[in-house]
């Protein structure tokens, strides 16, 4: 294993990759760090790997990826209301609308 991506701790290999997941349940893995499209997403993991693993192997992992909490971006409509009309010379009524499911 190459140094970079992989230590020895004495009693375990340390091991560093990156998982890289598209938006369409695709998974790809790459030792160094990726270049990433625009429907991907990466992940940089490391996996601690027991020497007595080799010994005994029985192998077994669960990885659960909690979605993240939507976020919502600030947006000053006076501000907005100021830009149009700066820009194209026409007083704007801006408003804020929850989007109709």
């Amino acid at each position: 294993m190459s140094q970079r991506y992989s230590v020895d701790r004495g009693k375990h290999h340390e091991v560093a990759f990156w998982l890289i997941f598209d938006a369409w349940g695709g998974v790809r893995l790459t030792r160094g760090e990726p270049d990433l499209k625009r429907d991907e997403r990466a992940m940089s993991m490391i996996v601690n790997v027991p020497h007595a693993l080799f010994n005994a192997p029985a192998l077994r992992a669960s990885v659960t990826i909690e979605a993240p909490e939507p976020v919502v971006p600030p947006i000053n409509v006076t501000a907005a209301a100021e830009a149009l009309k700066q820009s194209l010379g026409f007083a704007f009524d801006v408003r804020i609308q929850e989007p109709v499911a």
